[in-house]
């Protein structure tokens, strides 16, 4: 296994960051990764986090936009809401409601669709930065930058216009620093050694329990999105379905297995390529025929993974 193998791996598009029918505008874009940013920025926002400065308030139709999984099926809402072409920024009620997920699965799709290696990443950040906020589930976009010839690091929520008003300065989103950013991988291995205590992910629960569960599941996550679906982040499958909430996970094959998937370095093609392999290969990490997504919006649902290639479940009609 070789780098190029990896580099070529993460240029492909998988069912979710696909662009269907918009595949043709994505190429012609042009753009930096931080031009990127800016354009995901300026169609899109987080549902709740990028309203607390407005007098907007969600309808219900509007509130469904958060479970549309598909790239293709995003920037069709994208389109339904203001019909300007991407580049044109669009006011905060005509932008697209979803998830720190969704603006990175559109900076992801765009970057693979301008021919740019990249990987969505699944960990924790203190929210705009700000070590006194709580630490929250957050996703990064790794890239392939060929003339440093090096993996860089793109915070896909960070465009100008976030930055300037919370007051972040300092930040280049296409070079993102990892100071700022706990892998879901590296939290576990910091818990599972006592390096730092779970409460810290847990919530605000302030429970060491609930905290190891949810560190789990985002590195579930994190597993999903190398292998080669991008989840929401209230998807549930294998060990996150077989135990109820908040249920600290305490049997030592999956803590065995975890372990050693935390500790595998997937900078290294070699180690890469074996984080691959296990992770497809035990039947409650890899993704089955059906997963449950627990929207904290439209309530609970079934996937049918079996038909994800033939026919797209989608959130907004």
């Amino acid at each position: 296994m070789k780098m190029q193998d990896m580099i070529e791996h993460y240029k492909q598009h998988t069912v979710v960051t696909n662009p269907g029918k918009y595949s043709e505008i994505f190429k012609g874009l042009n753009l930096s990764v931080k031009e990127t940013v800016n354009l995901v920025g300026g169609i899109s926002a987080h549902y709740q986090r990028d309203l607390t400065h407005t007098d907007i308030v969600l309808s219900k139709e509007r509130l469904k936009e958060v479970d549309t999984r598909f790239v293709e099926n995003i920037i069709e809402r994208v389109f339904e809401l203001n019909q300007q072409p991407l580049t044109e920024t669009r006011p905060m009620h005509e932008r697209f409601m979803g998830t720190c997920r969704d603006g990175a699965v559109l900076v992801c799709s765009m970057l693979r669709s301008m021919g740019i290696a990249a990987r969505m990443r699944y960990g924790f950040i203190h929210i705009y930065l700000d070590p006194k906020k709580p630490i929250a589930e957050h996703l990064l976009i790794e890239y392939w930058h060929p003339e440093k010839q090096q993996w860089m690091f793109c915070e896909p929520r960070m465009n100008q216009e976030l930055m300037d008003r919370n007051g972040i300065t300092g930040i280049e989103s296409d070079n993102f620093p990892l100071e700022h950013f706990i892998f879901a991988t590296d939290a576990w291995q910091e818990v599972r050694k006592n390096r730092r205590s779970a409460v810290k992910y847990s919530d605000l629960t302030f429970k060491e329990s609930y905290g190891l569960w949810k560190i789990r599941n985002i590195m579930m996550y994190d597993m999903a999105s190398l292998i080669g679906f991008e989840p929401l982040v209230w998807d549930i499958w294998g060990y996150m379905i077989r135990a109820k909430r908040g249920m600290e996970p305490k049997s030592f094959f999956q803590l065995h297995l975890l372990d050693k998937l935390a500790r595998l370095d997937l900078f290294d093609p070699e180690q890469w390529a074996e984080y691959m392999r296990l992770s497809q290969r035990k039947k409650d990490l890899k993704l089955p025929k059906q997963i449950k997504s627990c929207s904290p919006e439209n309530g609970d649902y079934f996937v049918d993974m079996s038909k994800m290639n033939l026919e797209k479940q989608r959130a907004v009609s």
